[in-house]
């Protein structure tokens, strides 16, 4: 392979491997969404999280054990479906403590339970770092929700608060004091709440376009849903739904809004409609962020452009 041709970056690797392998000869819909679309209405999905990448050791292993799981289920809301079975795959150095292990699949059994799925299986394998792979198999509800499906003049909403999760890491890492909110973010850090039951209501009662679960950040995952869609966007900034418990600075240019634009790991789902709806649905906040256009990308900030390129985009694993 030409040196040149390699990735440089995540999303540059996998749109090498779609072009590559990702041929779908018996069906379904692949590489392109939250999950894979099966001919039999079912959806797959499968996440990991790496020590040392995604969680550290000294991190409450019950929460990342919860958080393993709900970030795929995550994906399963996002697509319009339902979670049922999951495979879980764990990677462990021979010298890893029982205690933490045990941690964790506590709180796998609660998320299992949370969300009414079933443990299928899975394989446990030595690994230098811990890790943890789960591979989670749903099914449509109604109709399959894709990035691809976003039309001019759509709306695009966000459900929930933005950023929180960040600030939850940040706490988790000990690089912001601690506060009365510290709790609550912490806990969208290690316990997230897939929006099913809003996607639900919304798919009951509306037309839904276009949607992505928010994990990489704001910015970065609504790229997604342009470039599937071919379409452009128009965000108002100012409008995006902040995290509770902080007051917002007035100059976007300041770090609390670097975790809003651009924090991921909320996984709220960010979707567009034509309809204009409630602020609100199945006791989540709904906020209207902007609106789908021909082509191009506009940012601004209470009416004033901004340069897409200085506004952080979100996180890359590469």
């Amino acid at each position: 392979m030409n040196v040149r041709a390699i990735p440089r970056g995540e999303f540059e690797w996998i749109n090498f491997i779609r072009s590559r392998l990702g041929s779908v000869h018996h069906g379904g819909q692949g590489i392109g969404d939250d999950a894979a679309i099966l001919p039999s209405r079912l959806l797959w999905t499968t996440d990991a999280l790496v020590e040392g990448v995604h969680f550290l050791s000294s991190w409450p292993m019950h929460g990342v054990g919860y958080k393993s799981l709900a970030c795929n289920v995550s994906d399963i809301a996002a697509m319009g479906g339902r979670p049922l079975y999951a495979l879980l795959t764990t990677g462990l150095p021979p010298s890893y403590p029982p205690q933490k292990y045990a941690d964790f699949l506590e709180g796998f059994k609660q998320a299992l339970d949370d969300f009414d799925i079933d443990l299928m299986g899975g394989d446990t394998v030595r690994s230098n770092d811990a890790f943890f792979s789960i591979s989670l198999l749903g099914e449509v509800i109604r109709r399959p929700l894709l990035r691809s499906g976003a039309q001019v003049n759509d709306f695009i909403y966000v459900s929930g608060y933005l950023g929180e999760s960040s600030l939850g890491l940040q706490t988790l890492l000990e690089k912001i004091p601690p506060s009365q909110t510290s709790d609550l973010w912490v806990k969208r850090h290690l316990y997230p709440e897939p929006r099913l039951s809003l996607i639900g209501w919304l798919s009951e009662h509306f037309t839904i376009t276009a949607a992505i679960d928010c994990s990489d950040g704001f910015l970065a995952d609504l790229e997604h849903i342009a470039e599937e869609s071919q379409k452009g966007y128009e965000i108002y900034l100012d409008k995006l739904p902040t995290p509770r418990g902080i007051t917002m600075p007035n100059n976007w240019q300041e770090t609390p809004w670097e975790f809003v634009f651009a924090g991921g790991e909320d996984y709220e789902i960010i979707f567009t409609s034509p309809n204009i709806l409630p602020s609100e649905g199945e006791g989540i906040p709904i906020t209207c962020v902007g609106k789908i256009i021909e082509n191009d990308f506009r940012l601004l900030w209470k009416n004033t452009p901004l340069p897409r390129e200085a506004v952080p985009r979100g996180f890359t694993h590469f």
